[in-house]
């Protein structure tokens, strides 16, 4: 009898090393699974005691999830709905990253819920087909809670559940046809991919994967796809190990050895963006009437930047990565304005009416005068001797004094920028360039107040819009948090707002495009009101004869609406 007890002492010793061993091997290292999760408004993580399910805000009510958990009960998820006064009623869309019973267990409980999966995955689900993994004898060789896809989705498909908006990705590697979801600038990557403690994303699990390797280079794959638009990707979330910031972690990918020369091949060119929209307006006093409509004028262009209004009533705007200025006309008819501008982004008139623009091509970073023909001249393109890392937006004061920022590359971007501070610089009306403003962390839009008194900047890496007072020689004092935007997202010390370009009114009333529409403050930097939008907005501008319609360009789209507010009419913008 003692020996058969100290047999089964040394055997559950074993079993409790084993499992203790392989517990460590599955998840030794990695971060913690709330850690990084700041999502940012309308997207909460929902813990069920092993998965994370993420629930988003679709809008009226409506919630979609990125996952359904390990709970065949949805307990954890049906509680964060009963927060928010809703039912599984309300759960209109579940996107599923993978087929393993720890991300679909609930699906049964929101019958009204349509299910996309990735169409390589809809054998796994339906359990028409096999898990693949070593490690399938834990779970079974077919999924335990077999559902239906009601929408298999293609690599690069986008879908809209009421105002949200998700774009799918296909990863194989974790599963035949695991998936990613980029919705509201978090890109949601299941299990697909791990992040470690410091940080790194390394690739999916060894244990539980089909094939690694190929988990890797779909994720290189993806890195690179996302490479053009890394602005839009906010925060990286897995469903066991928490999040990060940015794409960077994701471009920059360790794991276990290189990824193979498939992941070499040339970057497919980014998924188009969804239809884009007509939205309505709130009611704004004095600003905007309730239910106006935010209407599309077209889309498909090849970026968006720099709009102005024209002496005629029309507008011009920059599609910076095709080269060229368009022009839309009181009717929304476009035309090219100019080609060959050499990436120009932000624009803005000069009291002798030649346009001046920043511009972006490599090895080219200036400032300087694109239009009329003839009159083409270079203003700026270094600071005492350092090339601009790439100029972003400019405004011209009624002196001829030009302030424009300097935003660098997006960090997750190659080559790096210049070894020079982001800033805000002033050329002056003698030709030389003053730097006025560092510190900044992403210095974006920039504005003049009416009375010229007042420098007006956003930071897409800050939660304020930031407000400076000019002296007479051009030069700032008095730094100072303007306004709060809304909608910021916080992912570790990282803040991210998405503020882009700026536009006043004729009452000294400023609107400023973010990551949730355009927000709109008055002159004392008080929140009057957010007007809503289908694509994220890039920049704004008032036009039209009588200054009276907002113009908004963003994600190759163009947008217009009819406002109470008239647009300061001492400025072209």
């Amino acid at each position: 009898m003692k020996r058969f007890l100290r047999i089964t002492a040394i055997s559950v010793a074993m079993l409790v090393a084993l499992l203790a061993g392989t517990f460590w091997m599955l998840f030794g290292g990695l971060q913690a699974q709330s850690a990084g999760l700041a999502l940012g408004a309308g997207a909460e993580p929902v813990y069920d005691g092993f998965s994370t399910v993420f629930m988003l805000d679709a809008g009226n009510g409506q919630v979609a999830l990125i996952d359904a958990g390990n709970d065949t009960a949805g307990t954890a998820i049906l509680d964060a709905l009963g927060k928010r006064n809703a039912s599984a009623d309300n759960v209109a869309a579940i996107f599923i990253t993978h087929a393993h019973p720890d991300h679909d267990a609930a699906i049964a409980v929101f019958p009204r819920a349509t299910v996309y999966a990735m169409q390589a995955e809809v054998p796994v689900a339906e359990a028409k087909e096999p898990y693949g993994s070593v490690f399938s004898w834990v779970t079974g060789r077919f999924n335990p809670h077999p559902f239906q896809v009601t929408h298999p989705l293609e690599d690069g498909e986008k879908v809209t559940v009421g105002n949200l908006e998700v774009t799918a990705f296909a990863l194989p590697g974790h599963t035949p046809g695991s998936g990613a979801y980029l919705a509201q600038g978090v890109l949601y990557l299941g299990d697909a991919a791990m992040i470690n403690s410091g940080q790194q994303v390394i690739g999916p699990s060894k244990a539980f994967s089909n094939d690694t390797e190929q988990g890797l280079a779909s994720l290189k794959r993806l890195a690179e796809e996302l490479q053009p638009r890394a602005e839009e990707v906010k925060v990286l979330a897995t469903a066991h190990t928490g999040g990060v910031a940015g794409l960077g972690p994701l471009a920059a990918l360790g794991g276990p050895g290189p990824a193979p020369a498939a992941a070499a091949a040339p970057a497919p060119a980014a998924a188009p963006q969804p239809p884009a929209t007509n939205t309505v307006a709130p009611d704004i006093p004095g600003v905007v009437a309730g239910g106006t409509t935010v209407e599309v004028i077209k889309e498909g262009f090849d970026g968006t930047e720099g709009p102005i209004g024209m002496p005629d009533g029309s507008l011009i705007f920059t599609e910076t990565a095709a080269n060229r200025i368009t022009r839309i006309d009181r009717d929304g008819n476009t035309s090219t304005f100019l080609e060959n501008t050499n990436g120009s982004n932000g624009l803005a008139f000069d009291s002798r009416g030649r346009l001046v623009s920043v511009q972006t091509v490599p090895g080219q970073m200036r400032v300087g005068v694109i239009y009329p023909q003839g009159s083409e001249t270079v203003l700026a393109e270094n600071y005492e001797g350092t090339a601009f890392a790439r100029p972003n937006d400019l405004v011209v004061d009624k002196e001829g004094g030009v302030y424009f920022t300097d935003a660098g590359l997006n960090p997750n971007q190659n080559p790096p920028p210049p070894p020079m501070p982001l800033a805000v610089y002033y050329i002056t009306p003698a030709g030389s360039t003053l730097r006025v403003a560092e510190g900044i962390e992403r210095p974006n839009g920039v504005q003049l107040s009416p009375d010229e008194r007042t420098l007006y900047v956003n930071n897409s890496d800050g939660e304020y819009l930031l407000a400076f007072d000019i002296q007479a020689d051009g030069t700032l004092r008095n730094r100072r948090n303007f306004a709060r935007y809304e909608g910021v997202i916080r992912a570790g010390e990282r803040l991210t707002s998405g503020a882009d370009g700026l536009a006043i009114d004729a009452q000294g009333r400023v609107y400023a495009c973010t990551q949730v529409g355009i927000q709109v403050f008055n002159a004392q930097g008080q929140p009057l009101g957010i007007i809503p939008l289908s694509r994220g907005p890039q920049n704004l501008a008032f036009a039209g004869p009588d200054k009276k319609t907002l113009y908004i360009v963003g994600r190759g789209a163009a947008f217009k609406v009819q406002m109470l507010a008239q647009g300061y009419m001492g400025r072209a913008k």
